[in-house]
């Protein structure tokens, strides 16, 4: 998981690329084949803000809450309504009416904590304590667009992750370091 944050922008900004492109893949001949590289492209377009919580969560200082659970959970069900969607839906058409749209709206919130809740976390490792929604929204909507904001949010991660970690598991800077 670190090798992917701490890589070259440009590899994690074609590895989003790529599996977004993956995500509306369609072959006419196999359904099969279809629904097996949408999911492959939906587990590229998630390796990067997984890879980017794992990672970061070890320098967010220990009085901050991490809630990885939640997090665990609604990328679970972000990735396993993909997986639905690709195998049930082939053709790429989907109408909900009704109660029907619940589960959608909570998929759709799912996908945006996903994506954007390591964007919390890199804010409060760089700050050194808890932050609002209003201090991280920025980077949060960065997130959102992840092409984009790879080249904006790369640099503070490998700031972040280039800190060094003493026997308690505070950051300390390079200078303190005995």
């Amino acid at each position: 998981m670190k090798s992917l944050v701490n890589t070259n922008p440009l590899v994690v900004f074609f590895l989003v690329i790529i599996g977004a492109r993956l995500i509306n893949f369609t072959s006419v001949d196999s359904p099969t084949v279809t629904t097996i590289i949408r999911i492959i492209g939906a587990a590229m377009c998630a390796a990067y803000p997984l890879s980017l919580q794992q990672v970061i969560q070890d320098y967010v200082p220990k009085k901050v809450t991490v809630n990885e659970n939640f997090y665990l959970i609604n990328g679970f069900v972000w990735f396993a309504a993909v997986a639905i969607i690709s195998t049930l839906n082939v053709d790429g058409e989907i109408s909900l009416t009704g109660w029907k749209v619940l589960p959608a709206l909570y998929v759709a919130f799912a996908y945006v904590y996903f994506v954007t809740y390591p964007a919390k976390l890199l804010l409060s490792a760089r700050w050194r304590r808890e932050v609002r929604l209003g201090e991280y929204i920025g980077d949060a909507l960065l997130m959102l667009i992840l092409p984009i904001g790879i080249w904006f949010n790369q640099p503070k991660v490998k700031r972040v992750v280039h800190r060094e970690l003493d026997e308690e598991g505070e950051i300390v800077t390079p200078n303190e370091i005995t």
